[in-house]
């Protein structure tokens, strides 16, 4: 729009090496990050497809197989839509002391999300595994960017709406050179 209006959102954490979380923080800028205003009712429904948890499902006519024993790091990756009745969510689940990515494939109901489908999933052994994914849509394939602990970002694709994913590759620029990361 004229003026370009953004709403953004932050939350506090003490960062003393284990991410403990406290409330979030919504701002708003008309004037390209010159001033930040706290906004006290968020407006913008792309927050309401943020934070998916279990409480969200609909269980009652879902898959059995299908339901995730937990949603982690949703709170940092809205779900998209893959079409007008279905989303996907990534969400990482813990394995002792890694994490892997993988997604869930709900339909769109009245009482929640009925889920369809949880994808196949992925890790790597350094540090903690995989973690905080995103998903974007392009063109009918998705893509899943990841962080890591080794000195790289990581994406994955898919085919099929995200019932499974490619094996992560390493984000590059375009000649080929792997790009070093420090989890981000």
């Amino acid at each position: 729009g004229n003026p370009i209006v953004v709403e953004l959102r932050a939350r506090t954490t003490d960062r003393l090496g284990k991410d403990h979380h406290a409330a979030w923080h919504y701002f708003r800028t008309e004037d390209l990050f010159r001033t930040l205003h706290p906004v006290t009712n968020s407006v913008k429904a792309v927050w309401k497809r943020k934070d998916l948890s279990l409480d969200n499902l609909a269980t009652a006519n879902a898959v059995p197989d299908a339901i995730p024993a937990s949603l982690g790091h949703t709170w940092c990756s809205a779900f998209v839509y893959v079409d007008s009745t279905t989303i996907l969510q990534a969400f990482t689940t813990r394995d002792g002391a890694r994490y892997s990515v993988q997604s869930l494939v709900a339909r769109v109901e009245r009482d929640g999300f009925v889920p369809l489908k949880i994808s196949n999933s992925w890790s790597n052994e350094k540090g903690r595994g995989l973690y905080e994914p995103h998903i974007a849509g392009f063109k009918g394939r998705f893509f899943m960017t990841v962080r890591a602990e080794d000195g790289h970002g990581y994406v994955m694709a898919s085919e099929d709406g995200g019932r499974t994913w490619s094996k992560p590759k390493p984000w590059m620029w375009d000649n080929g050179e792997v790009i070093p990361m420090n989890q981000t």
